[in-house]
């Protein structure tokens, strides 16, 4: 009973059941716990939930089946074999004193947990208001230690704070200034637990960039005064320049400028060398780790837990045995690294994001890889990675296999307006070709030379297929008289024969009785055979018909 009554005055805050000797029981929320029945139970098993005086039942273990009593949409609760309650990704609701069998077992505490970055602050408060004295203390790897007590106005200290970074408030509040990672633990206020802190660096910005090109580099935060910006490289720190308001301060020799600050003063690198890999400070705070890739090297994308081999440059001397290195750290033959002598090859097996990094053999750049983490594991994938093995030859400035055939996008966005304007050519100069054609067809710009030509007198004579009449000459005979002068007695002309006698000069004559005729024949040369188209000579020297009475 003294024992009982020991711990309940030890922790009281948690309750005390000192029949039962209920179990206390702390954990962080979105953990997982099990509570187990004081002793062991036989048959069913009803687990209910006690808080504020409230009690509520959550299951029933009835054999192999639970049969639930409150709504459970994530199926956080269920039963073990045993008949044990497990609760997953626990929350501050379920906190409370828990029966089985309506027999007290297990009074859980669940806190909340809070991520700070180191150098931020951050203010913790009781759960509930209190009166009196309030001491404020932190457990870290087991070891509880008390950090102040405020006594009214005033504050008793416990612990050494040379900086004066912890600070009560007006509600016995704890506020702790520029917090550091060992600021790191779980939180009582008067012995009752109020928060998991995690205290954390500030992130590191990965930065990996090919030698002569030009960089930025920013402080983690906003900073004020005076910067000064130093690189740290295989455990040795070297500033590099102070930005002191419109000017920079060098510490190092910069003959060719290349380090120089911005106006938030930020580090600007111009045509950077391999020389400046390292990890940079703002101030003492770690900004950025630079990574610079000497010009053709290969980078390489590997899964995580898969394996690869390296194969050392052609251009490397031919040691017995190659010595490979990562970040200017020797690689030496253990479980996952192996140094092959036969062909200067290194395989790592087990591939881990912390293999990362420019892999140099025997000093000279082989290739950088980046391993890349396996997102299904952290989710709780059942199912195994696939093994897969990817050698790496350098000297080649592609290595991870990249799709090279182009987008179908932009193939058809240059596809389709090339067939348009090629649509929009055809038709503007099938338009013109066709409005030429026609123009030439009623204007007669193009018709060849003339076939027939004015005749003497003002006769003319008209080629139709219907009738044709010509105006009666003055003169018994005519004859063409062409432009360029005609030799009549050239067999072109000829004497049209006597007609037939003529009743009246207002007898209507049908096509084929004109009393004009053209001699047929006319067609000199041989390239006009089977013509429809008079060539040229072809006008015929025309006699006029005799009278009746003549005859």
């Amino acid at each position: 009973m003294r024992v009982n009554i020991y711990i309940c005055l030890s922790a009281f805050v948690l309750g005390c059941n000192v029949a039962a000797g209920i179990h206390p029981k702390i954990i962080r929320e979105k953990n997982s716990v099990t509570l187990r029945c004081p002793h062991s139970v036989e048959g069913k098993v009803r687990w209910s939930r006690e808080r504020d005086g409230h009690r509520v039942d959550i299951l029933t273990a009835d054999g192999g089946r639970d049969i639930k009593h409150i709504r459970d949409p994530g199926r956080r609760y269920s039963s073990s074999a045993d008949k044990s309650l497990y609760i997953q990704r626990v929350t501050v609701s379920d906190t409370g004193r828990y029966f089985c069998n309506n027999e007290p077992a297990v009074q859980l505490t669940v806190i909340p947990s809070e991520t700070i970055k180191k150098k931020n602050s951050v203010t913790l408060s009781c759960p509930h208001s209190v009166e009196g004295n309030v001491t404020w203390s932190r457990e870290r790897n087991g070891t509880k230690v008390n950090i102040f007590t405020t006594d009214g106005d005033r504050e008793i200290k416990h612990i050494d704070d040379p900086e004066r970074r912890y600070n009560s408030s007006a509600d016995k509040s704890l506020y702790i200034q520029r917090a550091a990672v060992s600021d790191t633990g779980r939180y009582f206020c008067n012995n009752e637990p109020v928060v998991e802190l995690k205290v954390i660096p500030p992130v590191i910005v990965q930065k990996i960039i090919r030698e002569r090109n030009p960089i930025t580099m920013r402080c983690p935060h906003s900073v004020e005064g005076n910067v000064t910006w130093s690189r740290e490289r295989n455990g040795t720190k070297v500033d590099i320049l102070t930005a002191d308001g419109d000017r920079d301060i060098k510490h190092i020799d910069d003959p060719d400028r290349r380090y120089s600050s911005e106006t938030d003063k930020s580090l600007y690198i111009g045509r950077v060398t391999v020389s400046d890999t390292g990890r940079y400070l703002c101030n003492n705070e770690p900004a950025v780790q630079l990574t610079v890739i000497p010009s053709g090297t290969t980078r390489l994308d590997a899964a995580e837990r898969t394996t690869i081999t390296l194969k050392c440059p052609p251009d490397v001397g031919g040691s017995d045995v190659p010595t490979w290195s990562r970040d200017a750290v020797e690689i030496q033959q253990q479980r996952r690294f192996h140094v092959s002598t036969v062909n200067n090859t290194l395989i790592i097996t087990d591939l881990q994001p912390a293999d990362s990094g420019l892999y140099y053999c025997d000093g000279k750049p082989a290739a950088y890889l980046t391993v890349n983490k396996d997102e299904t594991s952290e989710r709780g994938s059942k199912t195994p990675p696939t093994s897969s093995t990817t050698t790496l030859t350098p000297g080649l400035n592609t290595a991870a296999p990249e799709n090279l055939q182009p987008p179908f996008g932009l193939v058809l966005g240059i596809a389709v307006p090339f067939f348009v304007l090629l649509l929009l050519l055809t038709i503007i100069y099938c338009t013109w070709r066709c409005r030429f054609k026609r123009k030439v067809f009623f204007t007669g710009t193009e018709k060849s030379d003339h076939v027939y030509d004015e005749i003497q007198d003002g006769s003319m004579f008209h080629s139709a297929n219907a009738v044709e009449i010509l105006p009666e000459p003055k003169t018994s005979n005519c004859m063409i008289d062409y432009p360029d002068g005609s030799n009549h007695n050239d067999p072109t002309y000829s004497t049209i024969s006597d007609l037939p006698p003529v009743g009246k000069k207002t007898e209507t004559f049908l096509p084929n009785d004109s009393p004009y005729s053209l001699i047929g024949g006319t067609f000199l040369g041989g390239n006009n055979k089977g013509s429809s188209q008079p060539t040229e000579n072809t006008y015929s020297f025309l006699e006029k018909p005799k009278a009746p009475g003549n005859q």
